[in-house]
């Protein structure tokens, strides 16, 4: 083969290297951010206006991809700039001046890694005011237009592995058996080669088929190469003006962009090394790749099909649930069998008139297809033990629904595919209709996953089961007095604190004229402590009013009653202050966890996997008899 026509092939092999270099640095973190914890908390009320707002994530964060807006009635402020606050997870915006009133914080955040947009609202009152809390973060639909692209990326994945495995595996295997003569009329498909099986030098029918599998990886590549653009377009008018510095902000400050980037160059190379190797195609190389010899061409669009899993695989899902690695570990494979499962089926579909027995080619698909499929159900069921937290968040969530939604229609199209193993074992081929139903079906689960990529996973404090509250009452008897203490909601913030004294002695050794009380965080330092006095008690109960609170975490409360006459009674106590309280999913059915059924089902679904390759190579599906399967 000509030197010149090897040399673009390597340039485009290279090409993977050097996206690897651009996009593997990227850090690996997950790609949704929630709010954990705001200043002024939702729905605090403050006795003096705060001089900023800030927002604590659980996710790194980027302060030049969000933006803060101050809400009072019709009155909207936008609070610019955002600056980053500490260890990288907080997000701090200065506020104006305030009176007495009710303010609302919009905010809309987009994570470096994925940039899925977080976005929701904390409402805080100044003065004297009833307040509401807003809510925290708004949990949305997927977007149309972001699941219709992904779909497009994900179809284009799929065409371009399933081109790659025809070209490469599926369709080198027939040309084992004798070839026939090729079909009536010529075209460029029909370029002259060694033969296959008659020795008598005319192409193989096997040749065009090729060809016309290379043809669906440069679809493939392409429907990539589009969608990928699309996808950068959307983030670009989405996150606004100037367009320019918006579109190099991308790419510098976010793996997403990297990645978009990345994805397609690897689209463009794929394309253009599927276009340049398609002519090259002939019956020797066929026989080459038949007996796995692949060679430099056929290694190098191997793994150029594979690459865009790989960089499907490092976004931010990888991270949700555990280790980073084994995320991408178990998506890059999820992707690729399901690419081969996928893009197989449509492949066969469309090239089967094409070989002269198509029968003999819907059977070695069924044979990789059966691990395909297999490998999807056990690497599905682990990253969904990794993305969905609870029963609850599995039936309450839009990425459980939609989970639900895709596992459904893979069960129909397994059950499909399984009737036409057992009619294969009989040599009765599939029809053309049934192909196309089982190719329409695998499709339509390709729909499902691009629409859970562009989906929070289930996971979070928002789906936990909520804690056991703290105490907000705690009593205590020194001597011959009965102190209970108070604290309502006992949360950081104002809390009214009210206590009751009583003697078990009659007559009282003494009035009380006075009751002190102090608490003092122990868990943070440099907060004074908060002290109060009230007179004495009106029928044993003491009030000392609106007390604030400034942290979670333990207190040490000092309860001082001063009786004239008699000893002074001094109650200490070891007091909890609860942490402010998230948003969580009402329990649905229950809050047990999902992780070991489908860690389990994974185990399951691996030993029935295994169980049923082993039997069909123990017995082989019968191969249909030329035209047997050509009915429609």
């Amino acid at each position: 083969m000509p030197s010149d026509r090897r040399r673009p092939l390597r340039w485009a092999a290279a090409a993977v290297v050097l996206v690897a270099g651009l996009v593997l640095p990227a850090r690996a973190a997950q790609a949704h951010a929630s709010v954990v914890d705001a200043q002024p908390a939702d729905g605090a009320v403050l006795p003096t206006a705060p001089r900023e707002v800030t927002l604590r994530f659980d996710e790194r964060v980027d302060p030049s991809l969000a933006s803060f807006r101050l809400e009072r009635g019709a009155g909207t402020i936008d609070l610019a700039p955002v600056r980053a606050g500490a260890g990288g997870s907080e997000l701090v915006a200065s506020l104006p001046p305030l009176g007495d009133g009710v303010y609302r914080v919009a905010y809309r955040v987009r994570d470096p890694i994925d940039l899925h947009l977080t976005a929701g609202t904390i409402v805080f009152g100044v003065g004297e005011v009833s307040v509401a809390a807003g809510g925290g973060d708004v949990r949305r639909p997927p977007s149309g237009l972001d699941v219709a692209l992904r779909w497009v990326e994900r179809v284009g994945l799929a065409l371009a592995l399933g081109g790659a495995l025809l070209a490469l595996v599926l369709l080198p295997r027939l040309g084992a058996r004798p070839a026939r003569s090729g079909p009536s009329g010529t075209d460029d498909d029909e370029a002259s080669g060694p033969g296959l099986g008659d020795g008598s030098g005319a192409a193989p029918a096997e040749v065009p088929a090729a060809r016309r599998a290379l043809d669906l990886v440069t679809l493939g590549a392409a429907a990539q190469l589009v969608a990928l653009v699309g996808l950068f377009a959307r983030e670009v008018v989405d996150i606004g003006a100037p367009y320019p510095t918006t579109m190099g902000r991308l790419v510098s400050d976010s793996s997403f962009g990297r990645r978009l980037v990345g994805g397609a160059i690897v689209a463009a190379a794929l394309a253009a090394a599927a276009r340049l190797l398609r002519p090259l195609v002939d019956g020797a190389m066929l026989a080459r790749w038949r007996t796995r010899r692949l060679g430099e061409l056929g290694w190098a669009l191997a793994v150029m099909a594979v690459a865009p899993a790989v960089l499907v695989g490092l976004a931010g899902h990888s991270s949700t649930g555990g280790s980073y690695t084994v995320g991408v570990a178990l998506r890059v494979v999820h992707l690729v069998a399901m690419g081969a499962w996928v893009g197989g089926l449509v492949g066969v579909v469309a090239l089967r008139s094409r070989v002269h027995r198509p029968g003999a080619l819907v059977a070695e698909l069924s044979r990789t297809a059966l691990v395909a499929v297999a490998v999807v159900v056990v690497t599905g069921l682990l990253l969904t033990g990794r993305e969905v937290a609870t029963v609850t968040a599995l039936l309450a969530s839009w990425f459980g629904r939609l989970l639900l939604a895709k596992l459904a229609v893979l069960a129909l199209a397994a059950v499909w595919g399984v009737r036409h193993a057992r009619g294969l074992r009989r040599a009765a081929a599939p029809t053309r209709r049934g192909l196309r139903i089982e190719a329409a079906l695998a499709v339509v689960v390709v729909a499902g996953g691009a629409a859970l990529s562009t989906t929070t996973p289930a996971v979070g404090a928002y789906y936990r089961a909520a804690p056991d509250p703290a105490a907000t009452a705690a009593a205590q008897t020194i001597g011959d007095l009965v102190l209970k203490l108070d604290v309502r909601p006992n949360r950081p913030g104002p809390n009214l604190v009210r206590a009751t004294v009583a003697s078990t002695r009659r007559p009282e050794l003494a009035p009380i004229v006075g009751v002190a009380i102090d608490l003092r965080p122990l868990d943070v330092e440099g907060i004074a402590p908060v002290t109060a006095t009230a007179a004495a008690p009106v029928d044993g109960r003491v009030d000392f009013g609106q007390m604030q609170l400034a942290a979670a975490g333990r207190y040490q409360v000092e309860v001082q009653v001063d009786r004239p006459g008699a000893p002074i009674g001094l109650a200490i106590f070891q007091w909890v202050v609860d942490v402010p309280s998230t948003p969580r999913a009402r329990t649905v059915v229950s809050d047990a966890a999902v992780a070991p059924w489908a860690n389990g089902g994974a185990v399951v679904a691996a030993l029935v996997g295994m169980t049923l390759v082993l039997r069909r190579r123990r017995h082989p599906v019968r191969v249909p008899a030329d035209g047997a399967d050509v009915t429609g």
